[in-house]
């Protein structure tokens, strides 16, 4: 059986750039109604929090700061959707604290937030995401000369998905310098100002306006999301490219059980065992699928294999056609593919015994 190949692809998460500058620095995770989202890498080593991973263990490797690079909602029927907008506060609802990081907690923006974690992410992308603790400081936006944004200590506590605070978004090191460019019309932060408007309600440290720069919008109401979220780079299997950006691969760790090999070679052809991998049914593109991968973890050559209709079968694969050098590592892995746009997960790569390829 034949299957198409994809561009060339890296091992890990060092090909993406950060702080990303332009559409084609962008990586797809989760969808919203169906439609996958862009994301936008802000730092290769997260906001400044301390991390665990899915597990609850202390997280001390790279964490990748993402934002969501569309504006996020939620429909009047309740589903998360593009182009939609949300309140920080339900309508007619009154904080119950002035403490700034209760107000971020008991929020409906922290509650959507959550809803986000549960709607729009598969097992996988959620499992990847790391829980982020932090406290604020106390900061003064750009432009307010006499005015600041309170310090909130202990503000994010093991949240998964949250809202930039006021002065992460206006962090140069995360490319918000020419928000002109970076960014349309207003969205949440997480940093409240403890102030009152007119009607005696509590206002909010809002987006970044088109001008550049933070404003205050009333609690309840209704600006746009953009979640943001600290990934685990550890659980990037590879990045490929793709039209607008990168497409990611993630470990999955239900698939933990996934063997393979040794090989047996007849020829130019390698015939390998592999056990536990799931199977192919209408509607779920599961494959069996090798890898071979440079020293520097550039993927020379990535093939689907077989479409698995049982745990345990053969994955046959051709060394003629292949450009492979001395120091080349052959993998074999089981994996979901979703196509462009939509993020892969896999089981851990397992290195095949093989004999030594034909070099080129």
């Amino acid at each position: 059986m034949l299957f198409q190949k994809p561009p060339v692809m890296t091992l890990g998460a060092a090909a993406l750039a950060a702080p990303g500058k332009r559409p084609q620095d962008d990586l797809w995770l989760g969808t919203a109604n169906g439609e996958p989202i862009p994301w936008r890498l802000l730092s290769r080593e997260g906001n400044g929090g301390a991390y665990q991973n899915a597990a609850g263990e202390p997280h001390t490797g790279p964490a990748l700061l993402l934002l969501a690079q569309v504006l996020l909602g939620t429909r009047f029927q309740g589903g998360i959707e593009k182009n939609f907008d949300l309140r920080f506060y339900e309508e007619d609802t009154e904080p119950e604290t002035e403490d700034p990081a209760a107000l971020w907690r008991q929020s409906a923006a922290c509650q959507w937030c959550g809803r986000f974690f549960e709607d729009c992410l598969s097992a996988p992308e959620q499992d990847a995401l790391l829980c982020t603790s932090k406290s604020d400081g106390e900061y003064t936006p750009v432009g307010w000369s006499s005015r600041s944004v309170p310090a909130a200590p202990g503000i994010l506590e093991g949240d998964r998905v949250f809202f930039l605070s006021a002065q992460e978004a206006e962090n140069e090191g995360y490319g918000f310098k020419n928000k002109q460019k970076y960014v349309e019309k207003h969205w949440w932060t997480r940093s409240y100002r403890g102030t009152r408007n007119y009607r005696g309600q509590a206002e909010i440290a809002a987006g970044i306006t088109m001008g550049g720069g933070l404003q205050l919008a009333a609690s309840d109401s209704r600006q746009y999301a953009r979640p943001a979220v600290n990934l685990d780079a550890s659980r990037v299997l590879f990045v490929t490219p793709v039209s607008g950006g990168w497409k990611l691969t993630l470990l999955d760790e239900s698939r933990k059980d996934f063997a393979a090999g040794p090989a047996i070679q007849t020829g130019s052809v390698l015939t390998i065992p592999y056990r536990n991998a799931r199977l192919c049914s209408p509607g779920w593109e599961e494959r069996v699928s090798a890898i071979v991968a440079a020293p520097d973890g550039k993927v020379r050559h990535y093939q689907n294999l077989a479409a698995p209709e049982g745990p345990d079968g053969e994955a046959v694969l051709d060394l003629a056609p292949l450009k492979c050098k001395r120091g080349d590592r052959l993998f074999l892995f089981s994996e979901r593919c979703r196509g462009d746009f939509f993020t892969d997960w896999a089981s851990p790569l397992v290195e095949v015994a093989a004999p030594p390829f034909p070099v080129q």
